[in-house]
């Protein structure tokens, strides 16, 4: 890896622990690791909601009781509300394991309104939007019904959608890939392989799927809040073999 090369997030030695009857159970121990734009990082190990928790941390959505996180050379800490809600809307997308839609809306809808914060777009050009990332995930002829009408997997590919829908540079997966088909899971790949590689995006998956481990270009493997494993720049040394 060309040591000098960017690093769109830099996770500098976190820690983060749960508070349960006055004991704290560290759930993360000073983690250090960096990302790189163009690639497909995969969080992965044999506790789920350690995976899930780091994902958290590396996408700002949860602060670590330790250490120290920059996304595209901003540090988090120092970052404002307002600021992290800018970056959260306008760059970057996230599928949760919740799917994260609304029952009172439709898929279209649920599009239109990531899709309203902080744009100024008209309704005919949002619409447009909404429904080319419905088609992206093969529910363009669904697009009017509500999340409660939809399969679980079809729930995933709506999230998936959702999250796409501003294009963004930064995408965050939480275990996108478990309510999947072999064949929807390949649409998928598709999609985090576009953003990364074709468009220099930064991908970060939490997953326990071995299925996606030939996909990453890096990865990083915890066991017990610490990283057993890191592969760095995996992508690069597959070209140089």
């Amino acid at each position: 890896m060309n040591l000098n090369q960017f690093k769109s997030i830099e996770v500098i030695n976190i820690s983060y622990g749960l508070t349960a009857n006055t004991v704290n159970y560290e759930m993360i121990s000073d983690i250090t690791f960096s990302i790189i734009p163009g690639e497909i990082t995969l969080i992965t190990g044999p506790e789920a909601s350690t995976n899930s928790t780091l994902l958290s941390i590396a996408s700002g959505m949860l602060q670590p009781d330790q250490g120290d996180v920059f996304i595209n050379n901003n540090k988090l800490k120092l970052m404002s509300d307002a600021e992290l809600d800018q970056f959260h809307q306008q760059s970057s997308g996230f599928i949760f394991q919740s799917f994260n839609l609304s029952n009172e809306l439709t898929l279209l809808d649920n599009l239109l309104l990531s899709n309203s914060y902080g744009l100024s777009l008209s309704r005919e050009y949002a619409v447009k939007i909404a429904q080319k990332s419905l088609d992206i995930v093969k529910l363009g002829d669904k697009s009017r019904y509500y999340p409660g009408e939809l399969s679980e997997n079809e729930r995933q590919r709506a999230a998936m959608a959702k999250a796409i829908v501003r294009r963004p540079e930064y995408l965050f997966a939480d275990e996108p890939t478990r309510h999947l088909t072999p064949q929807e899971i390949k649409m998928f790949i598709d999609i985090f392989k576009f953003i990364a590689h074709e468009q220099n995006g930064t991908v970060v998956i939490s997953s326990q799927d071995r299925r996606l481990i030939q996909y990453a270009d890096s990865m990083i493997t915890l066991e017990g809040g610490r990283i057993m494993k890191t592969y760095e720049s995996y992508r690069e040394r597959r070209v140089m073999a």
